[in-house]
């Protein structure tokens, strides 16, 4: 990812001052003086899963995990940075945190200071998410032996997206390519079933 480096928003006049690729500090925005801000490409990704049995109860368990990728949430620019106050709806965070005199120190800048593309609004993406929770319970064969009709029943509770456990400040970390802009997340749903071997 190219931008320009944030150094933040200075405590003096509210404005957002980069660092341009000569070391020089500024608090002008330009093209001109993108370098890398950020890595896309995660460090690591994968799934694992844990199956426990005992007696006639079975828990499955599977996650899905994402580390090292860099996203830029530009989200926080349409809901916190560039707000217009009288139509739109923002983050309590622009009434709260905003600068708003000199001497603040805040990491949102005063009214009227556009944000543009840099490093300020990058985030970490990694991710940690159950993916799948399942318990299941069998009934004993010998309660079953009665019914010559029935061979097996198994009864379940599914429970997918339960958790997830990420410090990125989007709805979901999940699926973000390198630019994230306030995707649907990932639904939790629940799922209740009885199986019967005939």
């Amino acid at each position: 990812i190219a931008g320009m480096k944030s150094l933040g928003i200075s405590p003096s006049n509210g404005k957002e001052i980069f660092l341009k690729p000569n070391g020089e500090v500024t608090d002008v925005w330009s093209a001109e003086d993108w370098v890398v801000i950020g890595d896309t490409a995660p460090k690591g990704q994968g799934s694992f899963g844990v199956t426990t049995t005992y007696k006639g109860w079975s828990l499955f368990t599977s996650f899905l995990y994402h580390f090292g990728g860099d996203a830029y949430n530009s989200t926080l620019v349409n809901y916190v940075e560039n707000v217009n106050l009288s139509n739109e709806n923002v983050d309590r965070r622009v009434l709260m945190d905003r600068w708003q005199k000199p001497g603040d120190i805040t990491d949102i800048p005063r009214h009227g200071v556009y944000t543009e593309f840099d490093s300020r609004l990058l985030e970490d993406a990694s991710f940690l998410r159950l993916k799948n929770l399942m318990l299941s319970y069998n009934l004993p064969s010998e309660l079953l032996r009665k019914t010559r009709a029935i061979r097996g029943l198994r009864v379940y509770g599914q429970a997918q997206n339960l958790l997830t456990f990420t410090n990125f400040s989007g709805l979901d970390p999940e699926g973000t390519n390198n630019l994230y802009a306030a995707q649907y997340p990932m639904s939790r749903q629940f799922t209740f079933g009885l199986d019967l071997m005939f």
